[in-house]
């Protein structure tokens, strides 16, 4: 494979995702604080004859209400893989956010609901043609909760994440589809003006952001994306290369991840993201190492040359090129997280560069290894790369890498180094809270994780 002209994106500096991200937040403020006021500025009949405490209790109901239907229109968002998010933000980061709202909106439905009828004396309504949008409120509220519920306890159900991710996404577009319906019919604060303005916005979002995932889909497929050759590297792993469509390039940065999906006689075209395994310094193909991690994973190893690939991405900030300074390098790999670090590893390569590194990588046994060879290339090409790969089981077996075996590796590294982890969830955890008792900062500390 020859080297070729370096392929990657123009990048935000770190002061510049901050003011464009403090720009966004003041943007989603203002919306807050200016729905925040419809019940007080734009009061519905209802609220003429409420007085004193019944009144604030209706009109805080109101405003939970809208808080709710802001939560969910900004979930569609969040879950939507905005590429100029992804850049300020990170996807990793934002889906984070995405799970933490939906308890949030769930929660204000629910204290919504109890407020609004608290102030009835829990009268309900009737089933009258009259009430439907009050119907469509307590349909919307309950399947909100329904899906949140799905969401958070989805493993304790036992749901399979791509039918359930198939019945999660249809549904929350709809639901936030009923709530804009649900606050423009039940109130007439919503009848005209500014309030007005604010809920056509909102449905105008809401139908951009749906029709944009739907022709996204489309022309993914169409990019002309096709698997180049597939090999076995171990028992539990392999490399699909992919071949570069004609006349398109494809810049990223080196420990990024995409969005795969296959047709393929081999596999289902469920969608997994992927580190990148190659190096934007050799542009023309991309590589992807898959370890059998699940029924899915496991059956990569037929996938076929000539097997059409969606490919969504690049994404994400796990990449040394993205860190405030030009800092020696700490690599900590678990098994199949060795990815992101060989894409970076080869980058710096190719880029001669001197500055110390140290890759840790922690596999079960000798069985789990894989380029080896290469590896030992790497540590040729660039001469401040020390490379410490830690066996787990079996004779030569260290055991896992607790504070004593990483005290020991990383007694020759800086404290000041940038520090890039990825690995199993659990192993992460425990690896992050270690190194930070060893001396170094939290806040140059990276970690990959795929939570989607």
């Amino acid at each position: 494979m020859t080297r070729g002209t370096t392929s990657t994106p123009r990048l935000l500096g770190r002061s510049q995702r901050l003011v464009l991200g403090l720009f966004c937040g003041l943007i989603a403020a203002a919306v807050v604080l200016f729905a925040w006021t419809i019940p007080f500025r734009y009061p519905s009949p209802s609220l003429l004859y409420k007085f004193g405490a019944d009144k604030l209790l209706l009109q805080v109901g109101k405003d939970l209400g809208l808080s709710a239907l802001l939560l969910v229109v900004l979930q569609t968002l969040l879950a939507a893989r905005l590429r100029w998010a992804d850049r300020l933000w990170s996807l990793n980061r934002l889906f984070a956010w995405h799970r933490w709202i939906g308890p949030a909106a769930a929660g204000f439905v629910a204290l919504h609901a109890l407020l609004i009828l608290g102030v009835e004396d829990f009268v309900f309504f009737s089933f009258e043609k009259k009430y439907w949008p009050e119907w469509v409120g307590v349909f919307f509220g309950l399947s909100l909760l329904l899906l949140v519920a799905g969401a958070v306890w989805r493993f304790r159900l036992g749901l399979n994440y791509q039918s359930w991710l198939r019945l999660h996404r249809p549904l929350a577009w709809l639901l936030a589809s009923g709530a804009v319906l649900h606050a423009s019919t039940v109130s007439e604060s919503f009848s005209s003006g500014p309030p007005r303005l604010l809920l056509a916005g909102v449905g105008v979002v809401l139908v951009l952001g749906f029709l944009r995932l739907r022709l996204r889909a489309l022309l993914l497929w169409r990019q002309g994306w096709r698997v180049a050759a597939v090999n076995r590297l171990t028992a539990r792993a392999v490399a699909v290369q992919l071949a570069l469509p004609e006349g398109k390039k494809f810049p990223y940065l080196p420990g990024q991840f995409a969005f795969l999906s296959f047709r393929s006689a081999g596999v289902s075209a469920e969608e997994h993201p992927f580190t990148i395994a190659s190096t934007p310094s050799r542009p023309g193909y991309l590589q992807f190492v898959i370890g059998a991690a699940g029924d899915w994973t496991a059956g990569a190893g037929r996938l076929r040359a000539g097997d059409r690939v969606r490919l969504d991405g690049p994404y994400g900030h796990f990449s040394f090129l993205l860190a405030a300074e030009q800092r020696p390098l700490v690599l900590v790999a678990g098994g199949i997280g060795i990815t992101p670090m060989l894409s970076m590893l080869r980058f710096l390569a190719d880029g001669g560069d001197p500055r110390p590194i140290l890759l840790v990588w922690s596999l079960r046994n000798e069985a789990h290894l894989f380029f080896g060879d290469e590896l030992a290339g790497l540590a040729r090409r660039l001469p401040g790369l020390r490379q410490e790969i830690v066996f787990t089981q079996g004779r030569e077996g260290r055991g896992r890498l607790d504070r004593n075996v990483l005290n020991i590796l990383l007694a020759g590294s800086g404290r000041e180094a940038a520090v890039f982890l990825c690995g199993p969830p659990a192993m992460m955890a425990d690896i992050a809270g270690v190194l930070q008792q060893l001396g170094f900062s939290g806040s140059r500390l990276y970690r990959e994780e795929f939570r989607f």
